[in-house]
């Protein structure tokens, strides 16, 4: 049936054929798989982007909303809006990237899957923080809004002397710049003073109360010394950076040896492709030769 130059030549065509849509389709395949991995490397990038952006919105709330009157007025700001907007980006593309990997040979490691739950965690955290700092408040807003007007209404009424009020606001003034906790104490023991030698002050009582409460959300927050829930966050941001470079260079090693297998697979198709070829000719032309 097949010895005929015609039929010959037909299953040659045939073979040729075949290697060459199997050629195509590992070429395809070679340059798609490439595609996916590039675009899984861009998302990453963008991952990584989104949290350096609600670093840097963070970093721009405390310093200028937090001086800021309008914030405390409204309770928002346009750097805590960028924070939120940035803070959906990062979850969108999380889980894109996990989505995306569970159709690829790039299967995230447990330090990827780490990365959202250490970032709820620095969010959480985060949002705390603005509580407290919106309690504390500002100038005429929060606790130090009412300290600020109990301190003015002690000076003006004039129920205690001027010395030992300038005196308290001295402590008070100290412990803010230098975040100290014995000047809280000095404060406490000179109302008590007062107390004892001028009698019981409402004004006096309630100033002591918001100074104390002041106090208190001072260390908690712990901006200015970085302790506190301040110290958290940033130990909860390296820890989100950690764990960002850790599936990065996994993700880089994991890219290289898919890539390499894939590059392998394609030549020894191109090889195959080419020694058939090869051979197909000579057997070819010793026929034609033959004959």
């Amino acid at each position: 049936m097949f010895n005929s130059l015609r039929s010959q030549l037909f299953i040659i065509f045939i073979l040729f054929s075949m290697l060459s849509a199997l050629a195509s389709i590992f070429t395809f395949s070679y340059f798609d798989k490439k595609a996916e991995i590039i675009e899984i490397k861009n998302h990453f990038n963008k991952l990584k982007s989104s949290f350096q952006s609600i670093r840097l919105a963070q970093e721009n709330f405390y310093r200028q909303d937090l001086i800021d009157t309008v914030y405390y007025h409204f309770g928002e700001s346009f750097y805590t809006k960028e924070s939120k907007k940035n803070s959906r980006e990062f979850q969108n593309e999380w889980s894109f990237l996990i989505e995306k990997s569970s159709n690829t040979q790039l299967n995230f490691s447990s330090s990827f899957k780490r990365i959202s739950t250490e970032f709820s965690s620095y969010i959480s955290y985060y949002e705390h923080l603005k509580k407290l700092l919106h309690t504390r408040g500002f100038k005429n807003y929060g606790i130090e809004g009412k300290m600020r007007t109990y301190a003015h209404q002690l000076e003006d009424n004039q129920t205690i002397p001027l010395k030992q009020v300038l005196q308290l606001r001295r402590h008070e003034k100290d412990f803010i710049i230098r975040q100290d906790i014995k000047y809280v104490t000095l404060f406490n023991i000179l109302v008590n003073q007062i107390s004892k030698f001028n009698g019981d002050n409402d004004v006096l009582y309630q100033y002591a109360s918001s100074f104390n409460k002041f106090a208190e959300l001072e260390q908690s927050i712990g901006l200015k010394t970085n302790t506190g829930l301040s110290k958290q966050i940033n130990e909860q941001a390296d820890t989100v950076n950690f764990y960002l470079k850790k599936t990065e260079s996994e993700l880089g090693e994991k890219s290289k040896a898919i890539l390499y297998e894939l590059q392998i697979a394609y030549s020894l198709i191109i090889l195959l492709f080419i020694f058939i070829s090869i051979l197909g000719s000579i057997v070819l032309s010793k026929r034609i030769s033959k004959r």
